[in-house]
């Protein structure tokens, strides 16, 4: 007996080492998507961005490599369970034959039950059954509201364009079909007239017989886009087949944009005429969100969302009259501390405010707000997005300048308007990439304070500001026309940092 419970302890610690080992392996697989999408995110032409890609892609390996290590841990722990699961069944098997011969020794009467049937094994599901078990899990992880959303929509066009089937009975060519059709798939096509009432798969049957005819088609999905999507869906079987232990048809597959798929399209920084056009716009503007974000994204260089999370104690006196922005603080919502959600953790870092910004009153304005209080209030009023929201909101006002181009100037062109800013005043690359997240461009630089020092802080405030941009709106309006206090209902509020 001292065996069998021997065998049925060893077994049990088995189970309990195969599901931490599961764990760990799911755990690995969706940061190695992750990373691979904020890679693709920071696919542009300059080498901030692509340093920062790289750094993305390089963490996502390391991530995939640990998830295939305890892939084959758990297959050898899985042989190891078979072989005592056998011992097992072969002391069970024992134990019967045993008692069948005790049964007819005394000639006591048995009743024959007939040996049960293993049932079949079941199919594995529909994408479209399981999707949302991946979604989820994102979702949990931490990602915003917009990412999640269209991590949803991304594979629902995958079921629309390559078919809704078992996980199983997918094959490395799908991938490939997707790629191919999205580079014939318009962009915002489901608000496009022509198309009203049609799956993706038939408005890719469509513009590809137009494109074949020679006709004029609209702007389709282009190269980077394509990558993202083919990279999410990855991303997503690589984590469900973790999940119900099935094959990954997708696992080191890698497909290539089709050949007419429009080129990535350079995001540009802002000329200072057009900054100064932007500024006198801005200050005509009755909400702080909107009067405020095009000065405060070009000084800081900091991303919308994590502009549009502010709250009035993230504001922080490094020295007397010396200001700064705290990512790293805990958000209050609801008096209850939740961890701030930021792109990666290069993001969750202290960055400087700008003299100008408390010459033209914008620290008098956010430390006149509570600790708790959203800097920009309107943002969180009944907003499931403030990110998304607030970068809607700015593309508008852009428009209405006449200063927008889809993509390539946008509001996250004031980043990349403040790295040109940084670099024209000479700011030292490590200071540069404290300040707006990005990660260190050597070994080197990673050394020494993760975070910007005081005197880094005093050198950014000072920092000299192309002598033709004219601050001069903004130290003449008596700040946002807003004078109504915006009275927030109770309401859920989303936390998700910036994508």
């Amino acid at each position: 007996m001292a065996d069998r419970d021997t065998l049925n302890r060893s077994l049990g610690a088995l189970a309990a080492e195969l599901a931490a080992v599961e764990r760990e392996g799911r755990w690995a697989g969706l940061k190695a998507a992750s990373e691979r999408s904020a890679a693709d995110y920071e696919m542009h032409d300059d080498p901030a961005s692509r340093a920062l890609a790289a750094h993305h892609r390089e963490a996502a390996h390391g991530h995939e490599a640990k998830r295939k290590a305890l892939a084959s841990v758990r297959k050898r722990l899985d042989g190891i369970g078979v072989a005592m699961a056998l011992d097992d069944a072969a002391w069970v098997s024992e134990r019967a034959t045993s008692e069948s011969f005790l049964d007819r020794a005394l000639a006591a009467p048995r009743t024959v039950v007939p040996a049960a049937v293993p049932p079949d094994l079941p199919s594995s599901p529909l994408l479209s059954e399981c999707m949302e078990r991946y979604v989820g899990s994102v979702a949990k992880d931490g990602r915003g509201a917009s990412y999640v959303n269209g991590l949803r929509s991304k594979l629902k066009e995958f079921v629309s364009i390559v078919g809704d089937k078992p996980l199983a009975d997918y094959v490395p060519r799908d991938l490939r079909t997707f790629a191919e059709s999205l580079a014939d798939l318009p962009t915002n096509w489901m608000k496009l007239p022509a198309y009203r009432d049609c799956t993706a798969a038939e408005v890719v049957a469509k513009v590809a017989a137009a494109r074949a005819g020679g006709q004029a088609v609209p702007p389709c999905r282009s190269e980077t886009t394509i990558q993202t999507y083919c990279q999410a869906v990855a991303g997503a079987f690589g984590w469900l087949a973790m999940d119900l232990t099935l094959r990954n048809p997708f696992a080191d597959v890698r497909v290539k944009a089709p050949r007419h798929a429009p080129k990535a399209v350079v995001r540009e920084p802002f000329a200072v005429a057009d900054l100064n056009r932007w500024f006198a716009s801005a200050v005509r503007e009755k909400r702080p969100d909107d009067y405020w974000l095009p000065l405060l994204g070009t000084l800081t260089g900091a991303r919308i969302g994590e502009l549009a999370y502010l709250q009035g104690g993230d504001l922080v006196e490094v020295q007397p009259g010396l200001w700064a922005a705290d990512l790293s603080r805990y958000l209050i919502v609801r008096g209850t501390e939740e961890e701030r959600r930021v792109k990666n953790e290069g993001s969750r870092r202290l960055f400087a405010l700008h003299q100008a910004l408390t010459d033209v009153g914008f620290i008098r304005y956010a430390k006149a707000r509570k600790d708790s209080d959203w800097v920009f209030p309107h943002l969180h009023h009944e907003i499931t997005d403030p990110a998304d929201t607030a970068s809607k909101r700015q593309g508008a006002r852009l428009r209405a300048c006449g200063l927008h181009s889809r993509l390539s100037a946008v509001f996250h062109s004031s980043r990349h308007t403040a790295k040109d800013f940084l670099r024209i005043a000479k700011i030292d690359p490590r200071t540069s990439s404290l300040q707006t997240g990005h990660v260190p461009q050597s070994v080197e630089d990673s050394y020494g304070s993760k975070r910007l020092r005081p005197d880094e802080v005093e050198v950014l405030a000072a920092m000299p500001l192309p002598k033709d941009l004219d601050l001069s709106p903004y130290l003449e309006a008596k700040g946002p026309m807003q004078v109504r206090p915006l009275k927030i209902k109770k309401h859920r509020v989303s936390v998700a940092g910036a994508e």
